[in-house]
């Protein structure tokens, strides 16, 4: 339950169909993989003994140069007799060459025929002669999955925890009011699913899913980097600063104090206006190039070893 600034209360409003979670999703999709990522529909994929399956969608992250597979789930499906069976039959696919090479081909026809979908490469300053292969870097890296859900679950995140792949898993609320019928949704940050699984052992998620101030303090504490200090960040060829505060924000030139994210919407709205989203852990860099989630990584490194030890 929820209590906002009229006084008004907002109950849970759980989803009875998959279909419309699904269908939030893929409406709102870049506030939950930023505003530089495509979605793609379903497509039918089979594993290399054939068996055929269908992720709900494909996102291509143009910022990370990465690509998800994208399972919209309703918990009560059931972890183990539903959802760990369809995503075991995606991860499988997704590892079949002559799959990848029909996703390449769709993914292709789909952006040479979407002006938003080919903007948003010429945003990127990615020429759209490289656009081939590009999306071939992107499709030889392992997929992450992701997985849209109506309710975390601690025995879905211990399944992750064994596979190959790297998992996020994005819990997202819908909230009904109780007077006017009218309903908001709850969607995560962006960046701040933790990665689940994958090669390298993540045992702090709840370090890795340090954010903004707490985040910001954090990497000031730890000595990566230093009150005062300047980041830098890009948008379109235009360079933008930012000063690191003593309380955990970034300070723009105009003398706003925002959350890095936040302070990365500021400076990129100001050349696009529509833009409603901005990965700052992806954007803002110290001078040597480094990135906020660069450092983040190396902290929890640093962080694991020291527990280890």
């Amino acid at each position: 339950m929820l209590l906002d600034q009229k006084g008004q209360l907002w109950d849970v409003d759980e989803f009875e169909r998959e279909d419309e979670l699904e269908q939030l999703v893929f409406e709102n999709y870049q506030l939950i993989y930023g505003d530089q990522s495509l979605l793609f529909g379903k497509k039918i994929i089979s594993t290399m003994s054939g068996t055929r399956t269908i992720p709900d969608a494909y996102i291509v992250d143009l910022e990370e140069r990465q690509w998800y597979l994208v399972e919209v789930e309703l918990l009560h499906h059931g972890v183990y007799d539903h959802i760990v069976p369809q995503i075991t039959k995606q991860v499988n696919a997704s590892s079949n060459p002559q799959m990848k090479s029909v996703l390449r081909q769709s993914f292709l026809t789909q952006i040479q025929n979407n002006k938003e979908y080919l903007q948003l490469f010429k945003d990127a300053e990615i020429p759209e002669i490289q656009i081939a292969d590009v999306l071939d870097g992107i499709l030889s890296k392992r997929p992450r999955v992701s997985i849209p859900i109506d309710k975390a679950d601690p025995e879905l995140e211990t399944w992750a925890q064994s596979l190959r792949y790297e998992v996020e898993i994005h819990e997202i609320v819908r909230y009904r009011n109780r007077e006017t019928d009218a309903f908001m949704i709850q969607l995560p940050d962006i960046g701040s699913a933790p990665l689940i699984g994958g090669d390298q052992e993540r045992s702090n998620n709840e370090h890795h899913a340090l954010m903004g101030k707490e985040l910001l303090l954090k990497l000031v504490g730890s000595g990566f980097i230093q009150q005062g200090e300047k980041l830098w960040m890009k948008h379109k060829g235009k360079e933008f600063s930012a000063t690191v505060t003593a309380s955990g924000q970034l300070e723009l030139p105009d003398g706003t104090k925002h959350s890095p994210s936040l302070a990365a919407i500021r400076c990129t709205q100001s050349i696009s206006p529509n833009r409603k989203t901005s990965n700052g852990l992806r954007k803002w860099k110290n001078d040597k190039g480094e990135t906020l989630g660069e450092m983040r990584m190396r902290l929890f490194g640093k962080d694991d070893d020291s527990e280890a030890a």
